[in-house]
């Protein structure tokens, strides 16, 4: 299906301006929209960066710690 404008005739000058006041007040939405979204990204991102160190720093603790035998396994050895 094909995109189209239908144009309504005679067509009025009050019509053309109010259209045009229509999509330069969608335009200014969006920008706004797209701002609040690239600050909603950067957030996002920061946060998974924090998450990534943290798992990083546990890993790491992981390895240097020795394994701890868990009260099940130990049960299951008497």
């Amino acid at each position: 299906m094909e995109a189209y404008i239908k144009i309504h005739f005679p067509f009025k000058m009050e019509d053309a301006e109010s259209e045009l006041q229509r999509l330069e007040s969608n335009h200014s939405e969006l920008l706004l929209h797209q701002e609040t979204l690239k600050k909603q990204l950067a957030f996002k991102n920061d946060q998974l960066k924090l998450f990534q160190a943290a798992v990083e720093e546990c890993q790491k603790l992981l390895a240097q710690s020795p394994p701890v035998e868990s009260d099940v396994v130990m049960a299951m050895a008497e």
